[in-house]
């Protein structure tokens, strides 16, 4: 694996935070721009996304590295390339990254993102399919995914039985012609093949792109590595989904499509090889039967006339249990002083884990005599923080706790403590009058805005001088 050899250690230095060395980098929009070689900007990219990967898990808070440009300036900015790729592993990079620079010394602050729903997954290699597209799972997507998975204890091999009025006749008529291609014994070549990027057409069969099809077509004699090479996306697609049918097609220069040239000796290599690959691929089962992969592949014959002069390679996947993942997801994490890669087992624990954490209310005196005056209240912070886990300390009107005047129209104060990221203070208000004209009510929001941000910053001076 790639990834196991560079590994990014943690490196002592002053602040109380573990440190995650990620190198000597070139900083700065136009020094990066204008560099020449682009693949050492992909290189420290990919250092800078894998600390930060492994740092907003949440044991880690600091990255560092040296800058390799002299004369450096904050004023230059970071560059673009980095700047975006931070963008695709969190939402808000402004809330979770800090950045400072001490004489040839970079150092980046990052916040957990936890409680915000991100965990730092650059890739997760779950993919599924859409239509006639496999889409990668995001790691929204995936959570929910395996959550789902971990609810039911795994899926029905057999694909859902929909209602009459429900079902899909285009997709089921298409999933049968596929089928009957498979199970053919023999191809003709004048007669079978008008094939583009997504149809198999002649007399007998007319196959389209679906949620269960997928035609792939080389101009390439190389077709094995072609195959080797997309096979772990739509094998991890078809079994995520509910099964389907992948048809590999030659499609010669000549727009003559003559199918793959081989012996049989070839043909017993090439299956032995989809085997190890299909076989290679990270599964995690939430069953108790944990079954492997089933797949049927074929090599159909293509005849012209009486002559054999090619094959199809056909591939039906089945629908699968659990998760299959075209590769260990693109994750990190911290383990014996380094920063290494997840495997797949390793990020399913971790997602199981972050979903499992429960939310600490207290003082419970407090919490339970406010659920019970007030209908509605627990639900409603349930569904405002869903996704919060770790400490919420409530308070009938932190304001009078603090020394300020009390707000008659305040429910309660809630202080959410997570578990590496600021602590957020929420105040829930009773609403009155819902009549009044806009300006009335533009002028109470003001006011309770006002309120919230002086408790605020009264709740933080104290906490400082306590420190």
């Amino acid at each position: 694996m790639a990834a196991a050899e560079m590994k990014l250690p943690i490196v002592e230095s002053d602040y109380a935070d573990r440190v995650i060395d990620v190198g000597t980098i070139t900083l700065g929009e136009e020094a990066r721009k204008n560099r020449k070689d682009h693949q050492l900007n992909a290189h420290e990219r990919v250092n800078l996304l894998r600390g930060l990967s492994a740092s907003l898990k949440g044991k880690v808070a600091l990255l560092t590295g040296k800058m390799k440009n002299e004369g450096y300036a904050y004023e230059h900015g970071i560059g673009q390339d980095l700047e975006q790729a931070f963008g695709k592993i969190v939402s808000d990079v402004h809330n979770h990254l800090d950045f400072m620079v001490r004489g040839s010394t970079f150092w980046f602050f990052v916040k957990s993102s936890l409680c915000d729903g991100e965990y730092g997954t650059l890739n997760t290699h779950l993919y599924r399919r859409n239509i006639t597209c496999t889409d990668q799972m995001n790691e929204s997507a995936a959570l929910k995914f395996l959550k789902e998975l971990k609810r039911t204890g795994g899926r029905s091999y057999s694909p859902p039985i929909l209602p009459e009025d429900r079902a899909c006749t285009d997709e089921s008529h298409n999933e049968a012609v596929a089928a009957k291609f498979f199970n053919s014994k023999r191809l003709i070549q004048k007669e079978l093949f008008h094939v583009t990027e997504s149809t198999i057409q002649n007399g007998q069969f007319h196959i389209t792109e679906s949620t269960h099809v997928e035609i792939k077509t080389f101009r390439t004699e190389k077709w094995l590595q072609r195959i080797k090479e997309m096979l772990p996306k739509y094998v991890s697609a078809f079994a995520n989904t509910d099964g389907g049918y992948l048809l590999f097609v030659l499609k010669e220069d000549t727009k003559e499509e003559t199918g793959f040239k081989a012996d049989k000796c070839d043909l017993l290599t090439s299956e032995m090889y989809i085997k190890q690959t299909i076989r290679k691929l990270p599964v995690y089962h939430f069953c108790k039967e944990k079954k492997e992969i089933d797949y049927t592949c074929k090599f159909l014959e293509v005849h012209d006339e009486n002559r054999l002069c090619g094959f199809v390679c056909a591939i039906r996947i089945e629908k699968f249990c659990c998760a299959v993942f075209a590769e260990d997801p693109d994750s990190w994490h911290v383990t014996d002083n380094f920063v290494v890669q997840m495997t797949s087992m390793e990020w399913v624990e971790f997602m199981m884990q972050v979903l499992s954490r429960k939310v600490i209310y207290t003082p419970k005196s407090i919490y339970k005599k406010l659920f019970l005056q007030h209908q509605g209240l627990q639900q409603l912070i349930h569904n405002k923080i869903e996704s919060f886990r770790d400490i919420i300390l409530f308070s009938e009107s932190l304001s009078s706790d603090l020394g300020l005047e009390k707000e008659e129209d305040v429910i309660c104060d809630a202080l959410l403590i997570p578990m590496r990221s600021p602590p957020v203070l929420c105040t829930i208000f009773m609403e009155k009058d819902k009549t009044g004209d806009d300006s009335t009510r533009s002028v109470r929001a003001n006011q309770l805005k006002l309120y919230c941000k002086r408790t605020a910053q009264t709740l933080k001076e104290k906490l400082l001088v306590t420190l």
